[in-house]
């Protein structure tokens, strides 16, 4: 499902997981990159699973996630992974 346009891809993260801030510093300058190619970006917008405890019980073990819309992707451990994520949901790639 295409998500909506105001949709923001959200990060799920915690505090003190390396994982976590590695992707917290890609995806600013993922999206920077997807906005000057033209393409599609959406808002940025962060949430730490530990101040939500439905959010901790459903992903904790699974930081850093990504949704955007209905789609998330969970353990990413790489700004390639969070890059061909936004490809398969935006552009319909792959």
């Amino acid at each position: 499902m295409t998500p909506a346009p105001d949709d923001p891809l959200v990060l799920l993260h915690r505090p003190g997981c390396p994982p976590c801030a590695e992707l917290r510093a890609a995806l600013p300058l993922l999206l920077e990159r997807r906005r000057a190619a033209g393409r599609a970006a959406p808002a940025l917008e962060e949430r730490s699973v530990d101040g939500d405890p439905d959010l901790a019980v459903r992903y904790g073990p699974l930081v850093p996630v990504l949704r955007l819309g209905s789609a998330e992707l969970t353990l990413v451990t790489s700004a390639r992974q969070a890059s061909r994520f936004l490809e398969r949901i935006l552009d319909g790639a792959g």
